[in-house]
C-alpha cells in the first residue's frame, strides 16, 4: 500500500500517533471505503476498544482526514458526503402524510398507532376501548405481533368517529360499577 494512502498505518494523516493507534484509524477507514459508512460500533469491532474511544476515534480521523465523511444522523453515522440522506420533511397539519411503500402488516400498525393518537388516547386506553391490555397495544404498535382484523376494524370505526354508547367512560369505571351497585 502506498504511504499516501489513508488506509496504511504509515499514511502522513497518522503521524504523531501511536502505531496500535494508526493501525485502528488505518483499518476503520479501509472499512469506510469498502462500506461507505462508518460508525461507533465498526470502531469498537474493528479496534476493541469502548464506546467512548470509539466516539474519539471517530472525531480524529474526521478532523485527520476532513470531506473523507460526514455525519448523518439519519444513517446514525459517517458517510462519504454525496450519500448524505436530505431531512424529511413533515407533514403539514390539513392533510395527513400519505403512506410510505410498505408491508401491508406494517401499514396496519402505522394505521392502528395513528388511531390512538388522533383520538388523543393512551395506550392504556386505547387497550380499554379495544379489549386489549396495554402490553398487547405496545405490541401491535411496535409490530411484534400481527392486529387481528376485528380489533383493526374495530379501530378503524373509531378513528372513523363511531362511539360507543359508554365513550365517555373507560372500559374499566363500567366493571368498577357493578361491583359498586
Amino acid at each position: 500500500m502506498s504511504t499516501n494512502d489513508a488506509t496504511s498505518p504509515d499514511a502522513p494523516a497518522w503521524q504523531g500517533l501511536k502505531l496500535p493507534i494508526r493501525r485502528r484509524f488505518a483499518e476503520a477507514v479501509a472499512h469506510f471505503h469498502a462500506t461507505g459508512r462508518l460508525n461507533r460500533s465498526d470502531i469498537m469491532r474493528l479496534g476493541d476498544v469502548s464506546i467512548a474511544q470509539a466516539s474519539i476515534d471517530l472525531k480524529e480521523i474526521s478532523a485527520r482526514l476532513p470531506g473523507l465523511m460526514v455525519l448523518d444522523p439519519r444513517a446514525k453515522g459517517y458517510v462519504r458526503p454525496d450519500a448524505v440522506l436530505p431531512p424529511r420533511e413533515p407533514p403539514t397539519k390539513a392533510e395527513p402524510a400519505e403512506l410510505p411503500p410498505m408491508p401491508p402488516q406494517e401499514h396496519a400498525v402505522v394505521a392502528f398507532r395513528r388511531a390512538r393518537i388522533s383520538l388523543g388516547l393512551t395506550q392504556a386506553q386505547w387497550g380499554d376501548w379495544l379489549g386489549l391490555g396495554r402490553r398487547q397495544v405496545i405490541a401491535y404498535e411496535a409490530g411484534d405481533a400481527p392486529i387481528p382484523l376485528g380489533t383493526a376494524r374495530l379501530a378503524e370505526a373509531y378513528a372513523s368517529g363511531w362511539r360507543p354508547a359508554a365513550w365517555s367512560e373507560p372500559a374499566d369505571a363500567d366493571a368498577e360499577a357493578e361491583r359498586a351497585s
